[in-house]
């Protein structure tokens, strides 16, 4: 589901702390060596060479960071539709206390509603420069599949408030050991000569303040984070679930922000020493907001599918408030499939988009006949 509501211009609010791709930092204020009053102490000039090398070094990580957020905008194969033609919508956010002991919503089991959030009505909605600018250390955000966790950690990696690290718990490996800069730079810009990323681990040890550590998708992750591990040292290797569990509960970088996403039921299984300081639900898209995007994906024939959608397929037309089935809902009614007919049912919705990722160039995988059979019977 990664990178969806990036493709829908899901994006933060009107006002937010930076619509910027880029993550430039200011010039340094750091003086050079060669500036240096030639009265300095000897351990004044060597920290002053040392923080001048950590200053160049993570504004090395700031460049490469800016490039591996340049969003690409393009929506889902089979909707034509240029980047800047799609309208900017924003996430609805809840903050909800359920996780953090608060009051048991009406329903018996937890499960967070995506159209008008019943059982948990009552918590407060919040913006996106409140997530960042809370002085909760430790937040995570939850939503279904298809919601957007993922574009949103990316919009939040965008914030040029803070040095901002964005790392997807599915490309963190299992059973390989890393040290924690190893796993925080290292792993991410490869391209860096160790010398570099180290000295800009330095910097972020010196700033924790200042830096911002997204991690995306926690219920995709490989591995399960244990209440009880050994603490290391930072340049100790270790597995990836004991520097994570170490972060969380303040163990390693104890000044850092964290900010997480997942699917609810993970949050069930985190032990409490490493739940969050607080929780936010993600929901669909508002009816105006979902209206907008669908006619800037239908183009001319706008008018025509959403009255066949909302007359004839309310329960596919109902799909289209989450921002993925959104997408494949227009998807499969721009390019129906002769052989699955009209789009009238949920099924239709996959089996037609899995039909044409059946005939695309990109993919010769005759198993898709029988996953198509299989969402038949489903």
């Amino acid at each position: 589901m990664s990178g969806v509501l990036e493709q829908t211009g899901f994006t933060q609010p009107k006002q937010p702390i930076s619509t910027s791709t880029s993550q430039t930092a200011a010039p340094s204020t750091s003086p050079s060596v060669a500036s240096l009053p030639t009265t300095s102490s000897a351990e004044q000039r060597k920290d002053t060479e040392r923080m001048i090398k950590e200053q160049e070094a993570i504004e090395i990580v700031r460049q490469e960071q800016k490039k591996h957020r340049e969003a690409d905008l393009r929506p889902q194969a089979g909707i034509n539709v240029p980047p800047q033609n799609i309208p900017v919508v924003h996430p609805n956010l809840a903050e909800v206390t359920f996780y953090q002991g608060g009051a048991v919503p009406k329903q018996e089991t937890y499960v967070p509603s995506t159209d008008d959030l019943k059982g948990i009505s009552h918590e407060r909605s919040i913006d996106f420069d409140n997530m960042v600018r809370s002085d909760k250390r430790y937040t995570d955000v939850i939503g279904n599949p298809g919601a957007g966790k993922s574009t949103l950690s990316k919009r939040l990696a965008k914030t040029e408030e803070y040095t901002t690290f964005h790392i997807n718990f599915m490309d963190l490996p299992d059973d390989d050991k890393l040290t924690l800069p190893e796993m925080l730079i290292n792993i991410n810009y490869p391209n860096l000569d160790e010398e570099t990323w180290k000295n800009a681990f330095e910097w972020v040890k010196n700033n924790q303040s200042q830096c911002l550590l997204v991690f995306d998708g926690l219920d995709q992750a490989d591995f399960t984070l244990k209440k009880k591990f050994a603490k290391r040292t930072y340049d100790t290797k270790q597995s990836v679930q004991n520097i994570i569990a170490g972060l969380f509960n303040k163990n390693y970088l104890p000044g850092v922000k964290i900010i997480t996403t997942s699917r609810p039921h993970s949050m069930l299984n985190l032990p409490h020493s490493l739940q969050p300081n607080r929780t936010i639900f993600i929901r669909d898209l508002s009816y105006d907001d979902m209206k907008s995007l669908f006619y800037a994906y239908t183009g001319t024939r706008a008018d025509e599918l959403w009255f066949q959608l909302s007359q004839n397929a309310p329960a596919v037309f109902s799909l289209c408030y989450n921002p993925l089935l959104l997408q494949l809902v227009i998807a499969a009614s721009l390019n129906p499939s002769k052989g699955v007919g009209e789009i009238t049912t949920t099924t239709r919705v996959f089996a037609t988009v899995l039909e044409g990722l059946r005939r695309s160039d990109n993919t010769r995988h005759s198993d898709i006949t029988a996953l198509i059979l299989q969402v038949f019977r489903l």
